[in-house]
């Protein structure tokens, strides 16, 4: 098969797009460099330009358009505002001790001017979907004219915590793509051996998959990409110390999403035959209960530990529409045998095999 490896920001996008991407004004993005008198790296302007207003960016974790954007500083002065009067409470009954390790304490009681001293300012230009984290880059450089600088992510719920978290925005948008991708109609393997057994099958090269050069020299996390442009079928390959994480999402030749079918993932799982212990066998009475419905002890059972308790009455079973036996709901009185389930006791037994209506 003929694959495009590492693919480019835009070649992405125009894998997950069906119309032409929208962006932002360049006035609207020169707003906001005049607003916080700082240069905004090239390749941001660009994404913004060109898909800033594209569903990709709203469909998991929220780009922040030009007018949403604002700084760590600004986030700070509206969470000190919601806790003015707590903070003033504390402060006059000499209750400081209660916020010693609360940060926005410290800077309450701080000069603005000082707040450095405790936490640098962030422009926010990205966020988590319920607001855990916020994105963006260090003012300073910004406004010192970095060209590509670092991305840095808040990660104590807080305007105040912030750490590195890409070397470049490249390295950023590639994973916020990447974790955008989860909200389309993909497949997603997360187990380790299935996504080796997968690349194996499909025959993609690993090495190429992960290839530094792309995804920056020092990342512990990597995101790689390929496309197979003959089957439209994408792939998202994501890969840290102790975890990976493989997404395929396909489309058909009229650019709508189906889902991708993989062969080995395909083969039937093992069938199993329901059985009852020779006790059991023993002790099911060997009459039919009148006007009773047939009912199997497998079944009189599951049905009982859906309900947390025996079978009563045949309402009972009208509100069972499906049952079925998966791999993790086996009671401890059943156990494999080779191919065969088999129930060992029932606390207490439909009579016989039966339900009778009382």
């Amino acid at each position: 098969m003929a694959y495009k490896y590492n693919l480019s920001i835009s070649e992405i996008i125009s894998f997950f797009s069906n119309r032409k991407s929208l962006g932002f004004s360049a006035k609207e993005i020169t707003t906001v460099q005049e607003k916080y008198k700082c240069f905004l790296p090239t390749v941001y302007q660009e994404y913004l330009s060109s898909y800033g207003m594209d569903a990709i960016n709203q469909k998991h974790h929220v780009l922040f358009s030009p007018k949403e954007i604002f700084t760590s500083y600004d986030g700070i002065e509206m969470e000190l505002a919601d806790f003015t009067d707590e903070f003033d409470d504390a402060i006059q009954s000499k209750q400081e001790q209660q916020y010693k390790n609360n940060p926005y304490f410290r800077l309450y009681q701080t000069s603005k001017s000082l707040w450095h001293t405790i936490t640098e300012n962030y422009l926010l230009i990205w966020c988590e979907n319920q607001g855990v984290w916020y994105a963006g880059y260090l003012l300073k450089d910004l406004q010192s004219g970095v060209e590509n600088p670092p991305i840095y992510m808040s990660y104590d719920d807080d305007f105040v915590s912030f750490r590195k978290h890409c070397n470049t925005t490249e390295e950023f948008l590639l994973q916020m793509l990447f974790e955008a991708s989860w909200s389309y109609q993909g497949v997603r393997y997360t187990e380790k051996k299935v996504i080796e057994r997968i690349l194996l099958e499909e025959k993609i090269e690993i090495n190429k998959l992960c290839n530094r050069d792309s995804c920056g020299e020092n990342r512990s996390e990597l995101v790689g990409t390929v496309l197979d442009e003959k089957n439209h079928r994408f792939y998202f390959y994501y890969t840290s110390e102790d975890y990976c994480e493989l997404i395929l999402l396909q489309k058909n030749e009229h650019g709508d999403w189906i889902k991708p079918v993989v062969a080995s993932m395909c083969k039937k799982k093992p069938t199993y035959k329901l059985s009852i212990s020779e006790k059991l066998q023993y002790d099911l009475p060997k009459k039919r209960s009148e006007n009773g419905i047939a009912i199997h002890p497998f079944v009189a059972e599951m049905i009982k530990n859906h309900l947390g308790r025996p079978i009563s009455n045949s309402y009972d079973l009208e509100k069972i529409k499906v049952l079925s036996l998966g791999n993790g709901c086996l009671p401890g009185n059943m156990i494999r045998k080779n191919k065969t389930i088999i129930l060992t006791t029932l606390e207490k037994l439909p009579a016989p095999f039966y339900y009778h209506e009382q």
